[in-house]
This record gives C-alpha cells, structure tokens and sequence, in this order.
C-alpha cells in the first residue's frame, strides 16, 4: 500500500474542519467580540467605529433622529457642555447602556445584546429595536477583521 504522509495527513485535517467549529472558534475569541460591539456602538475614546457614537444611525442605516426626534435642547446644552455630540442623536450620556453591551456567540454566529432600560424607559420604545445590530457596512468591516482569523484558523488545522 501506499502512503503520502503528509498529504494524508492534511486531507484527514481538512476533513474534520466544518464552517460552524470554525466562526465558533474565531467569534469565541475576545478581540473580535469586542470589534462587534465598537462597531455597534463606538465611544467618546474611539473615533474611528461606532454606528452610534459617530453616525447616529441604527442598524439599517436611519439617523436616530429620523425615528425618535432629536434631543431635547436642555440635553444639547448638557451634551455641548460636556463635549459630546450634540448634533446628532448616539445614545450616550454617561456610557451606561454602552457599557451594557453584551456579544452572545451561537454555533455558526452571534447575536449583539444590551439593556436599553434607562431611566425607567426602553430606548428602543423611542429609537426602535434597530439600535442593536450591525450595519451593512459594519458587517463588511467585521468580515475584513474576522477572514484573516479564518484563513489563519484553517491553515492551522490543516497543518496540525
């Protein structure tokens, strides 16, 4: 009989890969779970992610302000006086919902989660249920982060 060695070795590696063990792996690890979220939310110390912070929109793309109004002008004031954005509607105050933020990994995905309870009132009874989730464009800026983990993931395996 004959055998190939190595080349056998690698087939049985890439048989035993399967899409779902292998997003299970890259979307258990921390660095991407938190890049889901910036890419949700953002935050006064990140300039360059966060569909809220920076663009106040939802995760279909419509300004806040479209779905809910804007913010009262005593808010803006307090906004302006504390150097956040005022000109837009992000859902930051003090980072409490920000910080409640929560990525829930499934078996071939994740779903992003947080409390929108504030002040005795569901944010998404004003802004819609639309403020947790990922914009088209956020989904392709996470998938530019997550394909070199694939890549890197497989080659791995297959070279185990």
């Amino acid at each position: 009989m004959i055998t190939w060695g190595r080349l056998t070795d690698l087939i049985k590696n890439g048989k035993g890969l399967t899409y779902e063990s292998t997003l299970f792996f890259v979307f258990s690890q921390d660095h991407i779970q938190l890049f889901a979220i910036e890419l949700n939310t953002g935050s006064p110390n990140n300039s360059e992610y966060g569909q809220l912070f920076l663009h106040g929109v939802d995760s279909e793309g419509v300004e806040l302000s479209r779905i809910g109004g804007g913010y009262a002008p005593i808010t803006k004031d307090l906004k302006r006086f504390e150097g956040l954005p005022f000109d837009r509607v992000t859902l930051y105050q003090e980072g409490e919902f920000y910080r409640s933020w929560e990525f829930v990994q499934k078996a071939d995905s994740f779903v992003l989660k947080a409390d929108t309870l504030k002040e005795g009132e569901d944010l998404r009874e004003r802004w819609g249920s639309d403020i947790i989730g990922l914009t088209n464009e956020s989904i392709q800026e996470l998938a530019n982060e997550v394909l070199p983990e694939i890549i890197s993931y497989i080659l791995r395996e297959l070279l185990s």
